[in-house]
């Protein structure tokens, strides 16, 4: 069978006049999509430029070899098999791992199409939707650990089955560790107690190290409150010297237990093997830190109440656990700091009260039920609902046990209460992280085929009559895949926390300038004004200004001709008003627009102004849209000024 070309292939089909066929090379390497022409027995006849840039190779080092070459072999029998049904004359879609000698695997999209004996193969790089989705499974999985985590570790009160249960957790997460320990800073006497201490399995007793960050690495962390991590003891050189678990250790991690500002104690692990903890393990230790100093706090107070009777009210008082006291008609007799500071009152506030009175519907039946059983001479553990002084919803667990006299009778009940909100925001969270894996998938099983279609389509057309006007409207179509790209990239990036910039004092009407400016280049139809304060705020610049950009742009794109942007300082607050006199937004289409994927128009993936919620709420503030009198639109956002 004679060998074939892209631009013969289109001469053949088309039978393009002089003048276009004098096109088609070049219209074959400018087209973003990647082309391959195979025969029937997969032997590459020809590819174009966008093929030779993914692969690195050249097109002699291509053509002539069978393309199941450059796949991976764990997708190489599916490849055949589609390929097989589209010479059988049905159109296939998949997506697999390409691989090359110059670059490693990476997914696309391929769509096969057949004419006569050649089958021509199309492809999309899908490679950051994969790895995005990816990253997203991962997030799951560390939420999963760490609700996992806390959760088993939130079943004990006493210390030492709190320090038991940690280590027991990280055994299952940190597969090389070898050596653990748990310190605690006796600021009284100026030391460190290194309380427990496990290497290879067997109990250490506990003992003291001084505070200081020459002696030991453990004294190190504490003192500069820093995480620090040695690849490997035998070969690199250490900030302070340091005393080993066991023998033979290589790797040490030690990361500092802050909690409300305050320096707990030190967590250390170790193991045998060089640079045995991952970027995975430090994200880990860091999330769980102050969630573990916490528990630790807690654990040590409910462990010196119980050896001593005597402090029992100063510990009961100062506690970070709160506690409440009410007698036998369910008033409140006594109330410690920290449960006041949890409802938003001061202590006598409180007193004299029924708790229902700091409660919702739904917290209310949990305590109702909790009394009953009191008066029964029944002590147990609940969660339940809290109101706050300032309206807001706090998640408790409850633990509610019978006070009686010298004859038994009831007299009232003794409550120890623990806010797990953190914890309830993890499960929320989680949530939230499979709904994004969904909304992930629904990109690529839907939204990106509309832009392909239109490649492909003006891709066709393009052969019949070389208009300038098809070009462009291919380009259109490459750039939206480009920008859904990137915003589920960022997306991804503010769901997991990860932001490349630092927190930083900057010009809001600076931002709001710059972000004039971008748009204005985009729509010079636009006239812009911004009547401003001189304000500024704490946070990520770029990623505010990106924001911006992306509201004013929306209002150009949708037939505004005038956008006024102006700046209030009010009340702590930092307040901007978009106001545009654009068509307006729908009042069904309000409520919902900044969920994903909720547009109003064809333009657009739907995902920007959700990125540009995320944004606002990363910054601590709120954002909401409007009617401008007498037509378009206002977006206002709320954001907190913080003094340097």
């Amino acid at each position: 069978m004679e060998m074939i070309n892209l631009e013969k292939l289109i001469c053949m089909k088309y039978q393009l006049p002089t003048m276009g066929v004098r096109m088609i090379p070049d219209m074959c390497e400018r087209i973003a999509s990647g082309i391959v022409v195979v025969d029937r027995n997969y032997v590459v006849e020809d590819v174009n430029y966008e093929i030779v840039r993914k692969s690195g190779l050249s097109k002699e080092d291509i053509i002539g070899r069978s393309f199941i070459e450059f796949v991976n072999p764990d997708d190489a029998p599916l490849v055949r098999e589609r390929i097989e049904r589209a010479f059988g004359g049905s159109v296939e879609r998949l997506i697999v791992r390409l691989t090359s000698p110059a670059v490693k695997d990476y997914w696309v999209y391929l769509r096969f199409t057949k004419y006569e004996e050649h089958m021509v193969i199309s492809m999309i790089d899908v490679n950051a939707m994969v790895e995005a989705n990816n990253k997203l499974k991962e997030k799951n999985q560390e939420l999963e650990t760490i609700y996992e985590f806390l959760t088993e570790v939130g079943k004990a009160l006493d210390i030492e089955e709190i320090y038991t249960l940690i280590y027991r957790q990280f055994s299952k997460v940190l597969v090389n560790m070898d050596a653990f320990t748990i310190s605690i800073v006796d600021y009284e006497n100026n030391v460190i107690r290194v309380e427990y201490v496990i290497g290879e399995g067997r109990r250490y007793p506990a003992h003291e190290i001084p505070f200081n960050d020459v002696d030991t690495l453990t004294g190190w962390v504490a003192l500069h409150r820093k995480l620090l991590y040695i690849r490997d003891l035998e070969s690199e050189e250490t900030p302070s010297q340091f005393r080993l678990v066991g023998e033979h250790m290589r790797s040490w991690l030690g990361v500092p237990l802050m909690y409300r500002g305050d320096l707990i104690g030190v967590l250390t692990v170790q193991s045998k093997l060089p640079n045995a903890f991952s970027q995975r393990d430090f994200d880990l230790l860091h999330l769980l830190s102050s969630n573990l100093a916490m528990h630790i706090a807690n654990g040590i107070l409910y462990t010196n109440l119980k050896r001593s009777e005597e402090r029992y009210r100063t510990l009961v008082t100062t506690s970070l656990v709160g506690f409440v006291y009410t007698d036998e008609n369910d008033r409140i007799t006594f109330v410690n700091d920290a449960m006041a500071e949890m409802l938003g009152y001061r202590p006598k506030e409180l007193l004299g009260k029924d708790p229902l009175e700091f409660t919702t519907p739904h917290g209310a039946e949990m305590i109702k039920k909790g009394r009953e059983r009191r008066r029964r001479g029944i002590s147990d553990t609940y969660e339940a609902e809290l109101r706050r002084k300032d309206g807001s919803i706090i998640y408790v667990l409850i633990y509610s046990g019978p006070i009686k006299d010298e004859k038994g009778n009831f007299v009232g009940t003794m409550s120890a209460v623990a806010d797990i909100t953190p914890i309830k925001n993890l499960e929320r969270k989680l949530r939230e992280s499979k709904q994004l894996q969904e909304l992930l998938l629904h990109i690529l099983s839907h939204d990106i085929k509309t832009p392909l279609s239109v490649i492909l389509g003006y891709t066709e057309l393009l052969r019949d009559d070389c208009n300038e006007e098809y070009i462009s409207e291919i380009s259109h179509a490459v750039e939206q895949i480009l920008t859904m790209i990137k915003n589920i990239r960022m997306i991804s990036k503010l769901d997991m926390g990860k932001i490349e910039e630092g927190k930083e004092q900057y010009s809001i009407t600076k931002v709001i300038q710059e972000s004039i400016d971008i748009v204005s280049k985009s729509h010079p139809e636009c006239e812009f004004k911004l009547v401003d304060d001189e304000v500024s705020l704490e946070g990520y610049s770029a990623l505010m200004q990106e924001a911006l950009t992306n509201i004013m742009s929306n209002a150009c794109k949708y037939g505004a001709h005038r956008v006024v942007v102006s700046i209030e300082a009010k009340d702590g607050k930092a307040l901007i008003k978009i106001a545009d006199d654009g068509p307006g937004i729908p009042d069904e289409i309000k409520e919902k627009i900044f969920e994903p994927f909720v547009k109003y128009g064809t333009e657009g993936s739907g995902l920007g102004l959700s990125i540009v919620k995320r944004v606002v709420e990363l910054h601590g503030g709120k954002i909401w849209v409007e009617d401008n009198k007498p037509h378009g639109s206002v977006f206002i956002i709320s954001l907190p000024i913080k003094s340097e």
